[in-house]
């Protein structure tokens, strides 16, 4: 019979002896007993949710050892999205997604103007009669498109229809940028 006994590395010299002389004289029978120590390695310490092997997620895709983004991972895709947008950056797909935003979110803030105080003074208010700025309309969100268009759609029937196939099937599928395009034509079957 063979006895292995794993102790920590740092216990005393004094506590081995104890357990070796316990163990030979508890038993009569035995016939050879070993006092080899030999060093055990204490193990490495790692939080739960931290994972040695595991890849940094790129953006686009999903975590290790999953085929699917999650909900977070969906949320921080659409963060770096925005603020290529904004930052007029290319979203690299050779560097983790958290890199990836941290960088942007760096260049936002480099491209942030600071703000200034208003060196008008009081008296001197500029002529606002004069001034005039086009404004643009808010982006339309998909809600509000689908209403609009649901709405010319009862008024104008199959020739709605009909505009409406030129751009795909369903409304989900038509990009946010042709939203004024189709309302434009829709509109326009009222007029002709």
């Amino acid at each position: 019979m063979k006895l292995t006994i794993e102790m920590d590395p740092t216990a005393d010299k004094e506590v081995f002896d104890r357990v070796m002389s316990a163990l030979t004289n508890a038993t009569p029978t035995v016939n050879q007993v070993s006092t080899t120590a030999v060093p055990v390695e204490a193990p490495e310490e790692t939080t739960p949710d931290e994972k040695p092997d595991e890849k940094p997620r790129i953006y686009g895709e999903a975590g290790a050892g999953r085929k699917r983004r999650t909900k977070v991972e969906m949320a921080e895709d659409e963060e770096i999205e925005t603020l290529a947008a904004e930052t007029e950056m290319a979203i690299s797909t050779d560097i983790p997604a958290a890199q990836m935003l941290a960088d942007l979110k760096e260049a936002a803030a480099e491209n942030t103007p600071d703000e200034k105080p208003d060196d008008t003074p009081s008296d001197e208010k500029p002529d606002e009669d004069n001034f005039t700025m086009e404004e643009e309309p808010a982006e339309m969100s998909p809600e509000e498109f689908r209403g609009k268009v649901i709405a010319l759609n009862k008024e104008h029937g199959k020739a709605a229809i009909a505009i409406l196939s030129e751009y795909g099937s369903g409304l989900s599928k038509i990009p946010k940028e042709k939203y004024k395009e189709v309302l434009s034509r829709l509109q326009d079957l009222g007029n002709a």
